[in-house]
């Protein structure tokens, strides 16, 4: 009788204790790794809004102190005969990336007002997304690489989504970037 009742309180801790990985453990995991992918994100985000930071506060000195600079920032933003380059050089590093492009969307309805940087240089900001399809470090790479570039970019939002029943290496993200338009003094 007492035997009896060792295997019953046995398996009723084995019951409980897989439960207990069933219900607490498993879905902890799940999040732990969930987590971690949004640090990274936003790891990336916030050295981006660094750089941006930065190169905004380097160029509003440097524009008043040092004139030569003018030809340098007039490279750096995109000039209205560059566009087309611009979306090259985007499909490039996808490319490079091994990303598929889904679809690369200016949104010229949305440009910003007209900003200066002294009496020779004015701009205006233009919101780009891209959606691409690819590996997670594919992408983080993109947008590393795109920062980089030659041109001037900021990164506004991405969003990361894993598509249905594929694998992590497959996810599709939407990238928003923001895009510095050169304008014309007789514009």
């Amino acid at each position: 009788m007492n035997i009896e009742r060792i295997k019953y309180f046995n398996l009723y801790i084995i019951m409980i204790s897989l439960l207990f990985m069933i219900f607490i453990v498993f879905p902890i995991e799940k999040n732990i790794y969930e987590l971690q992918k949004k640090i990274e994100l936003t790891k990336i985000k916030i050295e981006n809004g660094k750089r941006a930071l930065l190169h905004k506060k380097i160029l509003k000195k440097q524009v008043a102190v040092q004139g030569t600079l003018i030809n340098y920032i007039k490279k750096m933003f995109v000039g209205k005969s560059e566009q087309p380059m611009v979306y090259k050089l985007i499909n490039s590093l996808t490319a490079k990336n091994s990303l598929t492009t889904i679809a690369l969307k200016p949104q010229p309805d949305k440009i910003s007002e007209k900003f200066s940087l002294g009496p020779e240089i004015s701009y205006k900001i233009m919101p780009l997304i891209i959606n691409v399809r690819g590996g997670y470090k594919n992408i983080a790479n993109f947008i590393s690489d795109l920062s980089r570039s030659e041109k001037y970019f900021t990164l506004e939002e991405i969003n990361i989504k894993k598509e249905n029943n594929k694998s992590a290496k497959n996810l599709k993200a939407k990238i928003k970037i923001n895009e510095y338009l050169l304008v014309e003094s007789n514009e």
